[in-house]
């Protein structure tokens, strides 16, 4: 039976050898006792933290105290409890019709494939966020190119933002947020 963060701190003895509940070569790395994904993990552990801002600022000192490297928590969860990247502001694709509109029913479609391919869009986020500006526009246009395969070639714009403040609120684009594997139609 799969263990998880939670679990593995109400057994105690959360420093033991070779049983640490916390990764102490990197926490952003699950502990040998996880069994899930690396995403997961980060999953996992920044919902704790939100929920128990105290616990886990004890945590972390026993961490910290039994060696652990001070590698810092590349996550976080802002205020409504998504997960973001920290000192990384673009978390949305938006996605649009760079000629006409597209229909609500093209940007449903492109929000369910894409939620299909979520694990994958993770990592590749992931990557986008350490790149230079030269590679991120090519990223971008990858996107775009793939996204435009599942519409039969229908022109689309691909961009990267930072909130949902810039959208037209015309029902005709879409923002899918990489770290979380939501989808909002605007």
């Amino acid at each position: 039976m799969s263990k998880n963060f939670e679990q593995r701190l109400f057994e105690g003895g959360h420093w033991e050898k070779g049983n640490e509940c916390l990764n102490l070569q990197d926490i952003n790395k699950p502990p040998d006792f996880y069994e899930g994904t690396e995403k997961e993990w980060i999953d996992e552990l920044t919902t704790y933290i939100f929920l128990y801002p105290k616990d886990w600022k004890i945590l972390y000192e026993q961490y910290l105290a039994s060696g652990g490297n001070e590698h810092p928590l590349q996550f976080c969860r802002n205020e409504e409890g998504y997960l973001r990247k920290i000192g990384v502001n673009e978390t949305y694709l938006k996605i649009f019709g760079r000629i006409m509109p597209l229909p609500y029913d093209e940007l449903n479609h492109i929000g369910k494939l894409l939620s299909e391919r979520s694990e994958e869009l993770y990592w590749s986020f992931l990557d986008y966020c350490s790149m230079d500006e030269s590679g991120k526009e090519l990223w971008r246009k990858r996107m775009q190119t793939d996204i435009r395969k599942y519409l039969d070639g229908i022109e689309v714009s691909v961009s990267m933002e930072d909130t949902l403040d810039d959208s037209r609120f015309s029902v005709n684009e879409i923002y899918f947020d990489l770290l979380n594997n939501y989808y909002i139609i605007l």
